[in-house]
């Protein structure tokens, strides 16, 4: 069970590494998981990882330091860029090394260049190609390869819904899937609806779609997104679209 966010538009970091640590360390919201015991109680310090672009790359950065212990958090403060993915684990599958540590990268010639990360826990078998190897134990890794497994032929939107859609409720998992160009964000919420619960932020040259709301950065508008929206951003225009599953029409393309 983990906090995650993705931002597009006129990024800095510093102020995400300021709201995502906050939630790292329980003291941001009130779900039900520390409801009972109070703020402070429910930490995410088993890893966390940052995902951006620059110069049209993504560039990555793992640690299994919990992310308000790691001192790499001052270098990355006064970067900018069009588009970050951050995430910190509170490990419920996996031991706390780097390769199941989130955001996890896939590239091919074949397929493209993909960001992944998840909140959750899957109790099921989740089925992949043999062509993608796991280099970690995580049921997250393996979403990840079963999401790209269907890519091979059919458009990523198609191949989220078809992918959450082999899990019966109650089923609880919050994926960010990022391309260079667009990112996908699909949650299912329906065991622990306000800790799952995603919201998105807006102002004027930036969108923020988050496990929580955090409210130092001025101007930001915050809503909460529905379980099983599935979001798309242009990660070049910001420009986003939310779909409704009970109004989503499959095609494969």
């Amino acid at each position: 069970m983990c906090r995650m966010l993705i931002a597009v538009g006129k990024v800095q970091i510093g102020p995400l590494l300021d709201g995502i640590t906050q939630m790292a360390l329980d003291q941001n919201s009130t779900h039900e998981l520390n409801k009972d015991v109070g703020r402070g109680n429910f930490k995410h310090p088993d890893g966390w990882g940052i995902a951006y672009m620059k110069d049209k790359e993504w560039v990555m950065y793992k640690s299994t330091q919990a992310i308000f212990e790691d001192p790499k958090t001052s270098e990355l403060r006064d970067i900018e860029t069009a588009c970050v993915i951050i995430h910190v684990r509170q490990g419920t599958k996996g031991e706390i090394v780097k390769e199941n540590t989130h955001p996890f990268r896939f590239q091919s010639d074949e397929l493209g260049d993909f960001i992944f990360c998840h909140n959750g826990t899957i109790h099921r078998e989740i089925s992949h190609s043999d062509l993608f190897n796991p280099k970690g134990t995580t049921d997250s890794e393996q979403l990840f390869y079963s999401i790209l497994t269907k890519t091979k032929k059919s458009s990523i939107k198609y191949a989220i819904i078809k992918t959450f859609e082999q899990f019966s409720d109650p089923f609880s998992s919050n994926i960010i899937f990022a391309s260079k160009k667009k990112s996908f964000i699909h949650m299912r919420g329906t065991k622990y609806p306000t800790y799952l619960q995603m919201h998105m932020g807006k102002k004027r040259g930036l969108k923020i779609i988050s496990s929580e709301q955090f409210h130092h950065i001025k101007n930001m508008k915050w809503k909460a997104l529905q379980n099983k929206d599935l979001i798309i951003i242009n990660n070049k225009t910001g420009r986003c679209k939310i779909i409704k599953m009970r109004e989503t029409v499959l095609t494969k393309h």
